[in-house]
């Protein structure tokens, strides 16, 4: 819900929603991707450095964002955060 407030440029309401969510102990779940390669699903989740191949899928990754920065094929609606979040 903070997120929507955010996005949709109530910065306040998106800041008390947070520190309710904080006082009531409440928190929000790591965002979660499963990639299928070949017959193997592989599994990312925010924070977790444990993917055994995590170096060079980090390498990859950065080297994308970077490159897509350089040319500027990024929307100017969509905010840096969630920008990188595509990419990831």
């Amino acid at each position: 819900m903070s997120n929507i407030y955010k996005r949709s440029g109530k910065r306040e309401e998106a800041a008390e929603m947070r520190m309710n969510m904080k006082e009531r102990g409440l928190k929000k779940p790591p965002g979660c991707s499963w990639i299928p390669v070949w017959f193997q699903t592989h599994t990312f989740v925010v924070g977790d450095l444990s993917h055994p191949q995590f170096e060079a899928l980090n390498w990859v990754v950065t080297d994308l964002s970077n490159k897509m920065r350089k040319n500027k094929n990024m929307n100017s609606d969509v905010e840096e955060d969630e920008f990188l979040l595509l990419v990831l």
